[in-house]
């Protein structure tokens, strides 16, 4: 008996890049490279015994081979202008978006970085306070910090110059900011080299998706979504295209092939969603294997997949072997992903130290590895599959860098499990065993309810089939027609409706929008007017509107109750539960001429007493003996009013802390909210 493990590192970004304005409109595709996607590598390459797996998407190709031809984003084209050539609007947009990230990581640990972020909390309730705020040496300190923050921890133990500029820690000059964002280029010019050297030296396997990242069953046929919701609402039209899915491999071939000189043989369809009806599109394209979720292997063969106590699959003997999906030549070959090992690297290990974490891995293989023993002596594959960007910045105990180190080590002293590309394992004589159907589903869920199912999703795919239906005929190779590939991708519709939230929720559907826009004014013809209208519809405000009185009962008595009021809620990104579970969803504010009254939208059993400090003094709320300094009620919600002293004119700082037994969670950490008085 032999067992083999695969990692597949999943990298991916959507197309932020705007055809007709030649920019991208965020710059998280900078980011993610500095931070994620040259580390691994420069690790790999470091351990050349290790073999691993990586997944790039063709829109993350094409976009870094477009900041190699100088195209940026808005972000960084701000940044690299002098300080003092900056009009107030650019300074207010540097101001506003240079403090992406997760704070513990990112921010907190630079004190500069921490008292510019203080600062702007404090006066972003009007870009005039904002503006007032930062002097141009506060705004050069920012852009060099929140560069910096971005790297690597291992750029930033071995880079001489980033070991510099971290012990000067402030007042940098406008010379030591250019040179910083030169350093930036310099890492995305050496990328898909990199990771086209550790290919041909056989270290590792790259795979590729659909060109823009679609949900392939629903570009398809759309209504595919029923196999798994039969009682969800679809859209009023009916989005059937399968030529396009046709269309976005045979670009991702093309494109692969240009950026690493040689054909793929393995495709992640894009969020591990498929189908028995797409399959067809890869065989016929030369694709030999593809990879999706545990799950739907489960609901393929009518099977309930379950685990232990431990985490551990009690179905080794079906999982950690590949299928084939097709009888005769070609074949297609599937891995399925081990849901639950899958999601411990995404969810679990980043709140541990990377040795715990590492042995509770080793302690979940050992224990697969007495259950294979039992089943009979064959060949098995592992195979962990997740996200290769995201999970990073939440190593908070470990720091990413050290645990994927540890990983590393690991694997390459394992004595009875070694690391393989899929490719490698598929090519030996092993046995397999022929599914002869798929079902249709992705990784989460093992449905398609992320993309599609709700007002906002539904809508944004009346959106696409109205203006895929005027572009009958297009030339396929034309930049309009590139524009609606880009707007059939994923992420558009991750974002709208139910299940994910973003503070950057609406440039995501601008640029859905701009990208359907574009598929009509590139070829020279004017876009419906529907196009101008927000996908998104209602947008919570921070500031309160006017002054209100609500009745403290802990119940919401109308909509219009709080209508009124200034909120803040908890934004659910796409690693959505890797982020600190905040105690409650959203916290609502305002205030009349006597009371300052707060509304918190609580996650069940999440404390059982709530401090609110406001301006220094504390006022205490027991929510199990339901005593408190002021009047306040908790039932659905929990509401409450508190005096407003003489002393409070136009401002009150504010914030909260969430205590359950010996647990305590303060909002904001290391600083106060500033909140205006009407």
């Amino acid at each position: 008996m032999s067992i083999d493990i695969a990692f597949l590192w999943h990298f991916h970004q959507p197309f932020y890049y705007d055809l007709e304005e030649e920019i991208f409109h965020l710059p998280w595709v900078r980011l993610h490279a500095l931070r994620s996607y040259y580390a691994l590598g420069e690790y790999l390459e470091n351990n050349p015994t290790v073999k691993m797996n990586f997944n790039f998407t063709p829109s993350l190709i094409e976009s870094i081979e477009r900041y190699r031809e100088g195209r940026y984003d808005y972000l960084f084209i701000l940044n690299r202008k002098s300080v003092s050539e900056l009009s107030r609007e650019e300074k207010l947009y540097i101001i506003k978006n240079s403090f992406f990230g997760y704070y513990p990581t990112t921010i907190k640990p630079y004190k500069r970085y921490r008292e510019l972020y203080v600062k702007k909390v404090e006066r972003e309730f009007s870009d005039r306070a904002l503006i007032q705020g930062f002097s141009n040496q506060d705004i050069i300190d920012l852009i060099v910090l929140s560069n910096i923050a971005w790297f690597s921890e291992y750029s930033k133990e071995n880079d001489g110059y980033l070991k510099y500029l971290i012990k000067k820690s402030r007042n940098f000059s406008e010379y030591e900011k250019e040179s910083l964002l030169e350093k930036e280029l310099q890492i995305l010019n050496r990328l898909l080299s990199l990771y086209k050297t550790l290919q041909d030296k056989g270290q590792i396997e790259i795979t590729v998706t659909p060109y823009a990242h679609p949900i392939v069953p629903l570009i398809s046929d759309n209504y595919s979504a029923k196999i798994s919701l039969p009682d969800h609402p679809l859209p009023s039209y009916r989005f059937s295209y399968p030529q396009d899915i046709e269309i976005h491999i045979k670009r991702a071939i093309g494109i692969y092939y240009d950026a690493f000189g040689r054909f793929p043989s393995g495709m992640w369809p894009s969020e591990g969603a498929v189908g028995h009806f797409i399959l067809p599109h890869f065989w016929e394209n030369g694709i030999k294997w593809i990879a999706t979720d545990s799950e739907i292997l489960g609901m393929t063969k009518d099977i309930f997949l379950s685990y232990d106590e431990d985490g551990v699959t009690n179905n080794p003997e079906l999982l950690y072997k590949p299928y084939i999906l097709k009888q005769g030549i070609p074949r297609l070959f599937i891995v399925f992903r081990d849901h639950a090992l899958s999601d411990l690297f995404g969810f679990v290990y980043p709140g541990m130290d990377e040795e715990e974490a590492i042995e509770d891995f080793d302690f979940k293989l050992r224990k697969i590895e007495e259950k294979l023993e039992k089943i009979g002596k064959r060949d098995y594959l592992i195979t962990i599959i997740l996200d290769g960007e995201n999970p990073w910045e939440y190593y908070e105990k470990a720091k990413c860098d050290r645990f994927f180190q540890s990983l590393i080590s690991y694997l390459s002293t394992h004595k009875t499990i070694k690391s393989t590309k899929i490719s490698d394992f598929l090519s030996k004589q092993i046995e397999l065993d022929f599914l002869p159907h798929l079902f249709t589903g992705s990784w989460i869920g093992h449905n398609l309810r992320t993309w599609i199912g709700d007002k906002e999703k539904n809508l944004a795919w009346e959106y696409l089939h109205r203006v895929r239906k005027d572009l009958e005929g297009e030339n396929v190779s034309s930049s309009a027609f590139r524009s609606l590939l880009y707007a059939e991708g994923s992420d558009w519709f991750w974002w709208y409706g139910e299940g994910h939230e973003s503070p950057e929720e609406d440039k995501l559907d601008y640029l859905f929008r701009k990208h359907l826009k574009n598929a009509y004014t590139l070829s020279q013809r004017k876009y419906p007017p529907f196009l101008d209208e927000p996908v998104i519809k209602i947008k919570s405000k921070n500031i309160p509107k006017s002054q209100f009185t609500p009745v403290i009962n802990g119940v919401e008595d109308s909509p219009l109750e709080w209508s009124l009021a200034g909120v803040y809620k908890i934004s659910k990104g796409a690693m959505s539960d890797l982020n600190v579970r905040y105690p409650f969803r959203a916290l609502f504010y305002g205030n009349d001429t006597l009371n300052l009254y707060i509304r918190l939208d609580l996650e069940n059993d999440c404390c059982n007493n709530i401090e609110v400090i406001l301006n220094d003094k504390i006022y205490n709320y027991n929510l199990d003996l339901n005593t408190g300094d002021t009047p306040f009620a908790y039932k659905d919600i929990f509401e409450v009013g508190i005096p407003l002293e003489d002393n409070i004119e136009k401002e009150a700082k504010i914030r909260f802390v969430f205590k359950k037994e010996e647990k305590e969670f303060s909002f904001p950490p290391d600083y106060y909210i500033t909140i205006p008085i009407k």
